[in-house]
């Protein structure tokens, strides 16, 4: 018993001494910058975004963001170019030579030095673009500056307002039939509709209105389809534009990607030179 008594006080000192070595480090641990505390560091490298690839016979145009602040470098062959922190950024390429192939590549790397990489290649046109077209391209390169970013989504919107539009006009056409709304008062209201539409930019929505309008034109009195006319003749223009932009835009997305058959770049001049 009188051992016990003695190696007890030992053994005490040995635990307490034990507990505050196990304190120390563990404090030292969480205040190591390789301890649990990494967890909470930005390991997500920034995304890059094409907004806009003009290429031409000489020159190219490339406009690109990030989802956050990050330094961006740009590099085609030997040449390189860096920007300081942003979400935009914009260079234009001069000096090229047409019909040639080039590759290039972004890198963009956040605050945390996390750093993403994009690589691509575009080919410059045989012969610049013919000045009456100018107009239509700028339009092709408007309408691509303002395209989805993922076709998953812009699929997602059109078959939402597709069953939107479907459900609407049917409604519309049970009230048409009760005699409720004239035919002339509902060209009227189509009309402004869908020429607000345009003005927004959302011609994807006027489509339908507009074959909604030509099957109502046929229902009109002479005098109502005079009075009309005109501003059907407008929209129609309009839409028809759109179509050919939206079809350029679809060709010089494969142009840029390589994969463009003959028919297809055929088909891509006679728009831009129509």
């Amino acid at each position: 018993m009188a051992k016990k008594e003695q190696n007890t006080p030992q053994y005490k000192i040995l635990l307490v001494a034990a507990v505050i070595v196990a304190i120390g480090m563990a404090f030292q641990f969480s205040s190591s910058p390789t301890g649990l505390q990494v967890l909470d560091n930005d390991l997500t490298a920034p995304k890059t975004i094409i907004q806009e690839a003009r290429i031409l016979d000489t020159t190219a145009t490339f406009r690109w963001t990030t989802d956050e602040n990050a330094e961006s470098t740009f590099k085609l062959g030997e040449s390189e170019s860096s920007f300081s922190q942003a979400k935009e950024f914009a260079i234009r390429l001069d000096r090229l030579q047409p019909g040639k192939q080039y590759s290039y590549q972004i890198t963009t790397c956040d605050a945390a030095r996390n750093c993403n990489r994009y690589a691509n290649t575009f080919t410059t046109l045989q012969q610049p673009p013919a000045r009456t077209n100018n107009e239509l391209t700028g339009a092709a390169t408007t309408s691509l500056n303002k395209a989805q970013s993922s076709l998953n989504k812009l699929l997602f919107l059109l078959l939402l307002v597709t069953a939107s539009l479907i459900v609407a006009n049917a409604f519309v056409q049970r009230i048409q039939g009760k005699g409720i709304i004239p035919p002339a008062v509902r060209m009227s209201m189509l009309l402004r509709k869908s020429e607000s539409l345009i003005k927004e930019n959302k011609h994807y929505l006027a489509y339908p209105m507009y074959s909604d309008m030509r099957q109502l034109y046929e229902n009109l009195k002479p005098a109502e389809k005079g009075t009309h006319k005109k501003r059907i003749l407008d929209v129609y223009s309009e839409l028809a534009a759109h179509a050919k932009a939206q079809e350029a835009n679809v060709l010089v997305d494969k142009y840029l990607e390589g994969n463009i058959t003959k028919p297809e770049l055929g088909r891509l001049r006679e728009l831009l030179e129509g």
